[in-house]
């Protein structure tokens, strides 16, 4: 995807709504990394909220973060909030079964392989995903309170990328 400079209209007014619902001290929580997991999901959900008000969704917030191409305070705040929720998700699925789970069914797929070298490859690839917004949503089931349901690699470009990164 190209790096764009004008905003759409309906951008426009999702970043001044989103604006309305800052104020000093979650902006600096934000940007201090201090917000606790639930707080990061109750407001990730409430700007997606906002989003849907102005006929944006996912794909047009990962459009803001990662391709618009002037600085922007409340896009950066944007990119930060994503970048907490996913690090949270992460961080939260690695203490669970399923984390191991899905590192023993790549195991299966890639089987000259060790476990430490795939799952190597597959936290990279989860850097890969790292400011998007819903980025983890192809890798992670995640029910509306946060909970990791399950963890599993689907999508071809992403077992091809764990593939390449083990073999190179």
């Amino acid at each position: 995807m190209k790096k764009f400079v004008n905003l759409p209209q309906n951008y426009k007014l999702f970043l001044d709504e989103f604006k309305t619902i800052l104020n000093k001290t979650l902006v600096e929580k934000i940007l201090k990394n201090e917000l606790a997991y639930n707080e990061i999901l109750e407001l990730h959900n409430y700007i997606d909220s906002i989003a849907e008000k102005y006929n944006c969704n996912s794909y047009d917030i990962n459009k803001l973060i990662n391709f618009y191409d002037k600085n922007n305070k409340l896009i950066d705040l944007l990119k930060k909030i994503s970048s907490l929720r996913n690090k949270f998700i992460v961080v939260n699925s690695q203490k669970t079964d399923l984390w191991k789970n899905n590192i023993n069914n790549l195991k299966k797929k890639f089987k000259k392989y060790s476990k430490i070298k795939i799952e190597e490859a597959f936290i990279q690839l989860l850097k890969k995903y790292k400011y998007d917004w819903n980025g983890l949503w192809t890798i992670f089931d995640i029910d509306k309170k946060g909970n990791i349901k399950n963890i599993n690699i689907f999508d071809i470009d992403d077992l091809e990328f764990i593939e390449s990164f083990i073999t190179n």
